[in-house]
């Protein structure tokens, strides 16, 4: 056996399925063995992969075990003289297997190497050849010195950004996304450390590889995409505290003898505050409902006290009366879920504005502070009682509309005019509210379905596809993997990386193992849309 391909899913049956389509197209000139550990996941990803892919060894956890401790069971049973790590969020180009097996066939002082990994939209991914994370090279990543200073080496050491992404080197560190490394080293290294749960164990695991005097190589002859974070995506809230305690845990067991006196005080300072201000970000997310129930339940009380008392003073004791109020509407919605998994639930949200408007009244019977502004309780609770679920209502329906989808909907250009690409372009088109705007189709080769019957037009060649993009100003490009190659396919992202449009792919035999449905687009758009999206493209329809 040639190559063994490890794989660790959780939760992302989807991209795994297009994961090992690309791993079979890329195995045509070398005898590999697929081995899946999935960590019980939830989304039936075990009988789906056995249905689809037969052959497939899996390992089917009744834990999360975590991503070292998984890849650890595959190695111990894997057959291939190279082991290529592998997240099941990536695809591979035809010729990626094959260009890593060949370098380590002839660098035999060579223990893992590691191809060039981009994002779907077309741009380098920087952590796919790392320094190792020093005091001094963490310190300089978590203070922010190394993207003040990107071209420095003194302070860009770990994401390497003063060297070219094309240009083969000899690195400290690969990425566990897409990693091969031999038998023979994986022999005198052992596995992963199973202390990391999620990150830094595939920095520990090339800094023991080059420890026992194997080189780390990066190797940007061939590359992968990578959907970054869709697995951790699922991992829950702890996934800041894993990547944090992972360098804090990297730079305990290898460099506790320098200078610890001064290093680690300084670096555990700035892992918490990296980690603080992650933290905070989430938190903003989480406050935006409670804000703005606030900020209208301070309107309400203003415009009630305006009709009462013909006044719009907020300040001294009605600033104090009115927070008072909005606490206690606050804490009734967090208490019965609202702002939790009941925060769609109208009848709910309605019942704990008015258990507020009863609270709040019967603080006017019985505290002194209170009793001069019944009147003003009763209007805003009135008030209230359309504004609290009525922002949640428009919201909710502006999502699910026809108009909320028209502002959603995406400019989209489908690469690849055969078979496969008129069916992208009619499921695209038939989706109900569809999300995508197809302004056209770029033809790869020579092609001859042409789709007349939905008016889309042929705009020219792949070869003129950056001229395209500029006249059409699409938000997406999708291209069908039956009409092109995904060795073009990544030459084409990487060329036209500047012009910051997200781009897409879907797999013929993709489409034809699932009963002819998009998973992926479908997928990625359910993650992604949102208010901030619509109110984006409205502003981009207002002013085009």
């Amino acid at each position: 056996m040639d190559v063994s391909v490890i794989i660790v899913n959780y939760n992302v049956k989807y991209f795994l399925e297009q994961a090992l389509y690309s791993v079979q197209k890329a195995s045509a000139d070398r005898q590999i063995e697929i081995i899946v550990v999935d960590n019980n996941s939830h989304d039936d990803s075990v009988s789906w992969i056995r249905r689809i892919f037969p052959d497939v060894t899996i390992i089917a956890n009744t834990d999360n075990v975590g991503f070292a401790r998984a890849n650890n069971q595959a190695m111990k049973i894997a057959t291939g003289r190279y082991f290529l790590i592998l997240n099941p969020d990536t695809i591979l180009q035809e010729d990626t297997i094959d260009v890593l097996a060949r370098f380590l066939d002839s660098h035999p002082e060579v223990g893992a190497v590691g191809p060039k990994i981009i994002f779907p939209n077309g741009v380098f991914d920087y952590t796919c050849r790392r320094g190792f994370p020093t005091p001094w090279v963490s310190f300089s990543k978590l203070s922010g010195l190394s993207k003040l200073f990107p071209k420095s080496p003194l302070f860009s050491r770990y994401n390497m950004t003063y060297i070219d992404p094309d240009v083969p080197i000899e690195v400290d560190a690969l990425m566990g996304a897409c990693m091969m490394m031999r038998r023979e080293t994986y022999q005198a290294v052992g596995g992963f450390d199973e202390d990391y749960f999620m990150y830094g164990e595939d920095i520990d695991w090339c800094f023991r590889i080059k420890k026992t005097g194997w080189h780390v190589h990066y190797y940007p002859k061939t590359q992968i995409i990578h959907y970054k974070g869709e697995s951790t995506k699922r991992a829950g809230t702890k996934r800041n505290k894993h990547f944090y305690g992972a360098m804090h845990l990297f730079v305990r067991k290898h460099f506790h003898h320098r200078l610890e006196w001064l290093f680690h005080p300084v670096l555990d300072v700035a892992i918490i505050l990296r980690s603080l201000i992650a933290s905070i970000g989430k938190l903003g997310s989480a406050l935006a409902a409670p804000l703005a129930d606030l900020c209208l339940i301070v309107l309400a009380v203003m415009l009630s006290r305006y009709l009462r008392f013909q006044e719009w003073r907020l300040f001294g004791g009605s600033l104090i009366i009115t927070m008072i109020y909005g606490a206690i509407w606050l804490t009734t919605f967090a208490y019965l879920g609202i702002y939790g998994r009941h925060k769609q639930d109208m009848p709910r949200i309605v019942g704990a504005t008015v258990l507020g408007f009863v609270i709040n009244s019967t603080f006017t019977y019985f505290v002194n502070i209170f009793a001069y502004s019944r009147l003003v309780v009763l209007m805003s609770s009135l008030m209230l009682t359309t504004a609290l679920p009525g922002w949640r209502w428009t919201l909710m329906h502006i999502r699910a509309s026809g108009l909320g989808a028209a502002f959603r909907r995406r400019r989209t250009l489908v690469v690849g005019s055969g078979q496969l690409g008129g069916t992208i372009v009619e499921k695209l088109t038939s989706l109900p509210n569809t999300p995508y705007e197809v302004v056209g189709m770029v033809s790869y080769g020579d092609e001859g379905w042409k789709p007349v019957e939905h008016s889309i037009p042929i705009l020219g060649h792949v070869n003129d596809l950056d001229l395209i993009i500029a006249e059409t100003h699409p938000e997406e490009v999708i291209f069908s993997t039956e009409s092109v190659p995904f060795e073009e396919i990544f030459k084409t992202i990487s060329a036209l990386s500047h012009r910051h449009v997200n781009f897409k792919v879907v797999s013929g035999d993709l489409m034809r193992q699932s009963n002819g449905r998009l998973p992926l687009l479908d997928l990625e758009y359910r993650q992604k849309r949102g208010w901030k999206q619509t109110v984006s493209r409205a502003v981009r329809v207002i002013f085009r």
